[in-house]
């Protein structure tokens, strides 16, 4: 184990709980795994886990780190991981990545400078939208596909992040640091329970 990495993603994470508590809080949900098998080395969610390589742990910046570790929250916020259903795992990933990054920008975030998905072409899209437009075959950037789960065990995750992000969102506009864009989708989410 690279305790190094790990010292970096442990005070990152605590850094977002301070900072950006929306992030901050749903990422202690998230169990940190390191996986030197990644490779490229990246970092990948499954809804449950958060698993890293420690070299793209030490070669990003803190600022980047923390980026990627809200990155990998969203996926389960927006339940990429248990909507992707019969599609193309590599194109809903990706297609994930255009709607999710943006919104980290725009919430102060810092976008790792080795690059991240964004388009302007894609703005205020849903990963749905943005995957139809995509053209079959898009190449993956990062090799992290999430284990399969079972079908209950999907729709349990679903539902307790419905929950947690509701939480979150509350606790962050508490704390009068939600980010406009969040507060948006939260509200709708509380609408259509």
């Amino acid at each position: 184990m690279n305790k190094e990495a790990e010292t970096k993603i442990t005070r990152a994470r605590i850094s977002l709980l301070k900072v950006q508590p929306f992030f901050g809080t749903l990422a202690l949900r998230l169990v940190m795994i390191e996986d030197t098998t990644l490779n490229p080395p990246t970092m990948g969610v499954d809804g449950t886990h958060i698993f890293y390589h420690p070299d793209f742990v030490m070669e990003h910046s803190f600022d980047e780190v923390k980026f990627v570790i809200a990155h990998e929250v969203m996926h389960c916020v927006f339940d990429h991981i248990t909507r992707v259903g019969g599609r193309d795992p590599t194109r809903w990933n990706i297609a994930g990545d255009y709607a999710i990054n943006p919104l980290l920008i725009e919430s102060g975030l810092q976008l790792p400078s080795s690059g991240g998905l964004v388009n302007a072409a894609y703005a205020g899209m849903t990963a749905d939208q943005i995957y139809n437009l995509l053209p079959p075959g898009t190449k993956p950037y990062d090799s992290f596909k999430p284990p399969p789960k079972a079908p209950a065990k999907m729709k349990e995750l679903e539902e307790d992040w419905k929950v947690a992000t509701v939480q979150a969102a509350n606790a962050a506009k508490g704390a009068g640091n939600l980010p406009a864009s969040l507060k948006r989708f939260v509200d709708q989410l509380v609408e259509s329970k």
